[in-house]
């Protein structure tokens, strides 16, 4: 509260650093109150890092002279938090590998680096034969919003169910952890086809698919099926070079995995 005849005009001087009662020192500048009288006043300033310490002094000047608060004061803003999203990627052929990659975001950026400890955790997919097991440390460094992870995802051929690993996130320093957890969702991109030999009947390994009566071209020639997951019928050559395996006798079936 400030007093004096008549009302002095106020200000907020503020900065990174004390400018003590130098107003040239105050690297933020100052923030006009007006003549707020004998009443307690303050003042709201926004879109400020985290982690970030500011000083601030008041100041009051009339017709009379110029007065400074006895001392500067200082406030730190808080630390942001942190979250970790979800993805998701195909498996790939045998021999090949894909990178999954988490996004570590913040919700505000931070005056000083940012660090977490990171680590992976089996889900129905296996370190070592569906991804590549990693840990570490992620830092984001002063001034921007987020980092990444990156992990390695193998391929194969096999047809199998769609499978998920996890990065947890832990030891967070400079902010909170508000998402510790993602997830990734490797896709099956592997199928198999099932051709009839005779292309009648029902087949009682394969009771899901349902079998059509074959129409060839040549003594090579495909059966029209359905596959497991459906695909559209088919009937044609298989190419000279790598002919289709085909089926011999009543009945009988091969698979081929695409």
């Amino acid at each position: 509260m400030l007093g004096g005849s008549p009302s002095p005009q106020v200000w907020i001087y503020w900065g990174t650093s004390d400018g003590t009662t130098n107003k040239g020192s105050w690297n933020l500048g100052a923030l006009p109150m007006g003549t707020p009288g004998l009443v307690g006043f303050s003042t709201n300033v926004t879109g400020l890092p985290a982690n970030q310490t500011y000083w601030y002094r008041c100041a009051a000047s009339n017709i009379n002279g110029e007065g400074w608060a006895a001392s500067s004061a200082i406030f730190t803003t808080l630390p942001p938090s942190i979250v970790i999203n979800d993805i998701g990627l195909l498996e790939g052929a045998q021999g090949t590998t894909n990178t999954a990659v988490f996004t570590v975001t913040l919700s505000a950026t931070s005056a000083v680096p940012v660090t977490v400890d990171y680590t992976n955790a089996n889900g129905t997919a296996t370190a070592g034969s569906d991804y590549v097991g990693t840990s570490g440390t992620l830092s984001i460094p002063a001034d921007t919003w987020s980092g990444t992870i990156s992990v390695s995802v193998i391929g194969d051929n096999t047809v199998e169910s769609d499978e998920i690993f996890y990065v947890n996130l832990t030891n967070a320093v400079h902010a909170t952890i508000a998402r510790s957890q993602g997830q990734c969702t490797i896709s099956n991109d592997d199928f198999a086809v099932y051709v009839r030999g005779d292309g009648l009947g029902s087949d009682t390994t394969h009771s899901g698919t349902t079998w059509e009566t074959p129409t060839p071209r040549s003594r090579r020639g495909w059966t029209r099926c359905q596959s497991t997951p459906p695909l559209s019928s088919m009937s044609r050559r298989p190419p000279a070079a790598s002919p289709m395996p085909r089926a011999r006798g009543h009945g009988a079936t091969t698979m081929v995995t695409l």
